[in-house]
């Protein structure tokens, strides 16, 4: 057996600003954290549904905290102990304004900005630099179609929200930016007394995640039907069910699972569904067409290093938030790998286009990025200090480069509190240093 390099795992809050990384493998199982996603919708779902609403095994990270936090500021009733949440009602939270800040939370942002229009009350919605950057302006605009009172210059935050007299009716926008302007509307839409109709104009960016959004209506008994390039929701509905349980992360997931065939190594990912309304579950074939080899077995999906992995050429406009983990595993194939349909990549935490590009090119490979696609090919690596941005997905995708290239030290490796903040813990407990037999 290799040594094994373990900080101090029972240490939940083992969040380092930088960590060295060395040649080794993945061997292991590993939990893999409630869907930020999910708990995103559920908290605000049982929140406005103004009745008892249990959610257990919800993720609490930095995102999840801000609309936990920004929920009990516009006055509805969370308690939380440890994963599970409560939601018991509403009380109005007083006449003044209400200043909610949102960190660096897009989807916070998005999802709460029409909750506030749909709540009694003034609120101020606000967040860190880079929130302020990333678009809202459709999502706006229809909730003013909606009746809305918004004051947002430039049509970004801050905004003022002036909520309570949204009603509902028919809106269409552009989603074209973010799927996350649709689920906002659709969030709030059981809730209001004429229902809503939400159209939307081309195509709607990561369009699995409002998939996933009507899959968690439908779970709740909410009712729902499909028009041409859109969706009825009826009005004034209660949900059918009070108890809901938060299913593993896809998206969290993805690291684990590549980095076991980068680095030769083993994984089972243990909590995921096969089942799973996720659109990252697309993270299973994606890596089988490079190659790997990955199949559920008891417990989980398993993922097994070992057989040579080939390069992939894919549009990942459905699943934007896979594309930093399959470019750093197509540093590792033996062909080039093309990915298109990733515009909107360049409105997260970081412009991701260029954050992927730049820290390939520190390790001394070969990228072609545009400004709606990324060619990776395989090159001799070197070990390099890498930034994340300020991202977490960043930080997350290039500690893998690590289980193969000498001398990868990842910078910021902290912002991975954004969405697994037990990221580092949980790598260096199945992580397995290269070594000589002892």
């Amino acid at each position: 057996m290799g040594r094994r390099m373990k900080p101090d795992l029972e240490d939940t809050t083992f969040l380092p600003e930088a960590v060295a990384l060395q040649p080794g493998r993945l061997a292991g199982q590993v939990d893999i954290p409630p869907s930020k996603s999910i708990s995103h919708r559920l908290m605000i779902l049982g929140a406005l549904s103004r009745q008892p609403v249990t959610i257990d095994n919800l993720l609490w990270c930095q995102d999840t905290e801000v609309t936990y936090r920004a929920l009990q500021a516009m006055g509805y009733l969370l308690d939380r102990e440890g994963q599970r949440v409560v939601c018991r009602g509403w009380e109005s939270p007083g006449s003044g304004e209400i200043p909610i800040h949102l960190g660096e939370s897009g989807s916070s942002a998005r999802f709460l900005l029409a909750v506030a229009a749909r709540t009694p009350g003034r609120f101020l919605l606000d967040g860190a630099l880079g929130l302020r950057r990333r678009p809202v302006k459709p999502l706006i605009e229809a909730l003013r179609q909606l009746g809305a009172r918004i004051e947002a210059p430039g049509d970004r935050l801050p905004a003022t929200v002036y909520g309570g007299n949204l009603r509902g009716g028919r809106v269409a926008l552009d989603a074209s930016a973010s799927s996350q302007f649709v689920t906002a509307l659709l969030l709030v839409a059981p809730f209001l007394p004429e229902g809503l109709e939400v159209h939307w104009q081309g195509q709607v960016a990561s369009y699995p995640y409002v998939e996933l959004t009507l899959s968690l209506l439908k779970q709740a008994g909410v009712a729902w039907e499909e028009r041409e390039v859109g969706i009825r929701v009826a009005g004034s509905q209660p949900l059918k069910q009070q108890r809901f349980f938060v299913e593993a992360d896809f998206s969290n997931a993805s690291y684990f699972l590549a980095g076991a065939l980068i680095g030769g190594g083993e994984v089972i990912c243990r909590g995921l569904s096969p089942q799973s309304a996720q659109g990252d579950r697309a993270i299973e074939s994606l890596l089988r067409a490079m190659g790997g080899q990955l199949s559920w077995v008891e417990g989980g999906l398993l993922a097994r290093g070992g057989a040579a992995l080939n390069g992939l050429e894919v549009n990942m406009q459905a699943f934007p938030d896979l594309v930093p983990t399959l470019a750093v595993t197509a540093l590792f194939a033996g062909s080039p790998s093309h990915f298109a349909g990733i515009r909107h990549l360049a409105v997260k935490e970081s412009n991701r286009i260029r954050s992927v590009a730049e820290n390939i090119l520190r390790l001394g490979g070969e990228v072609q990025a545009g400004e709606d696609s990324l060619v990776v090919k395989p090159a001799g690596l070197r070990g390099a200090l890498l930034p994340a941005y300020g991202d977490h997905r960043i930080a997350m995708a290039f500690s893998l480069a690590g289980l193969r290239v000498p001398g990868v030290i990842i910078d910021q490796a902290d912002s991975v509190a954004k969405s697994f903040p037990h990221y580092w813990r949980d790598f260096f407990a199945v992580y397995v240093a290269a070594g000589p037999e002892r």
